[in-house]
């Protein structure tokens, strides 16, 4: 006889893992160790660890003692009113609460992530949970047609998004269909389907009517509006992204000439502090400088706005490095500090 099973992996994004964290996500496999940087593991298998209400029940009953909290005989009985109970402690109304829980079947065992992620958010202890990546499979004991698939989740504070391979499937053969059939306007509705579904997942009302708005007109005047895009940015390093208190230190700037001159300008500094502190580039399609004639991808490294320091040139299977008129590059020998050799651009 098959048998057919559902696993799935994933992380928690956050600060730490704190009590709280422990409770609702402790029988999923949680390790706060991996894979680090601000990510905690957790995961469910068929045939092992998985999420129960009533395991998460008496996780917070003792999470509530911690705080020497007064758990009354109701809050060891029911979930809700413990739920309550650490609300309250946390500084929020017991309707919130109430409407996170409400519909929850608890008999069934199985609690949903975003039911969770929310209760996340009234049980802030320092975790600073800002949202759950997992990503599933559906397998069986023998290879059976339709027996197999897989999604993707991801929660946050203000989308949720699932992805299930049938849901690729069957958009990408509903389109083909109407395509085939030369159905422009069946298309255009197949695709409508597809934008009105990832627009659901913005969990704000008020939000996805402004960004159903917002998509209408880029669709009906996209030069417009990608002219409206913000050309400077502030930026960090990019391994601080994964720390949502990391506050940007430099400035990334894109001018966008490719549709009028076929350039690329792309500028980035220091956001305070030595604003001289920057690299400029330019793309864009030149002359290949060893015969004259051949038109290849380029880049132009600035020194500032105006000094212009190298070009780069890629003229078959390498790169043609031209240092502008008064420029020279200087060696720089392997150190103690680092095996890597360097060159000075001067």
């Amino acid at each position: 006889m098959a048998q057919n099973y559902y696993d799935w992996t994933g992380v928690l994004n956050l600060k730490q893992v704190t009590g709280v964290i422990q409770a609702l996500f402790g029988g999923a496999d949680l390790d706060a160790a991996y894979p680090g940087n601000g990510q905690a593991y957790i995961a469910e298998m068929s045939e092992g660890s998985c999420l129960r209400w009533d395991e998460i029940h008496e996780a917070l009953v003792e999470l509530a003692e911690s705080y020497e909290l007064a758990v009354t005989e109701g809050a060891r009985e029911c979930i809700k009113a413990c739920a309550v109970l650490l609300a309250e402690h946390f500084g929020h109304s017991s309707e919130k609460v109430i409407e996170v829980l409400d519909g929850q079947a608890f008999d069934d065992d199985r609690p949903e992530l975003t039911v969770l992620f929310e209760l996340a958010q009234l049980f802030d202890d320092g975790h600073e949970l800002t949202s759950i990546e997992t990503e599933g499979a559906y397998h069986c004991s023998k290879p059976r047609l339709h027996e197999f698939g897989g999604n993707g989740l991801f929660i946050g504070k203000h989308v949720v998004v699932h992805r299930s391979s049938a849901a690729a499937i069957a958009d990408g053969s509903g389109l083909e269909r109407a395509l085939s059939e030369g159905s422009l306007e069946r298309a255009v509705q197949q695709l409508l389907l597809q934008v009105e579904g990832r627009l659901e997942e913005v969990t704000d009302e008020a939000v996805r009517a402004t960004l159903r708005e917002g998509l209408a007109r880029a669709l009906a005047k996209p030069e417009q509006d990608k002219a409206a895009l913000p050309s400077s940015v502030p930026v960090k390093h990019w391994a601080s992204y994964a720390f949502a208190d990391l506050e940007p230190t430099h400035v990334m700037e894109v001018d966008d000439q490719r549709l009028h001159s076929g350039q690329l300008f792309l500028t980035a500094g220091q956001g305070e502090g030595d604003l001289d502190q920057l690299l400029s580039v330019t793309m864009e399609v030149g002359t290949n400088p060893v015969n004259g004639i051949d038109q290849v991808p380029c880049a132009h490294i600035h020194f500032d706005s105006d000094a212009l320091a190298f070009s780069l040139y890629r003229v078959g299977n390498g790169i043609v490095l031209r240092p502008e008129v008064g420029v020279t590059l200087r060696g720089q020998a392997p150190t103690s500090v680092s095996d890597d050799a360097f060159f000075w651009v001067e």
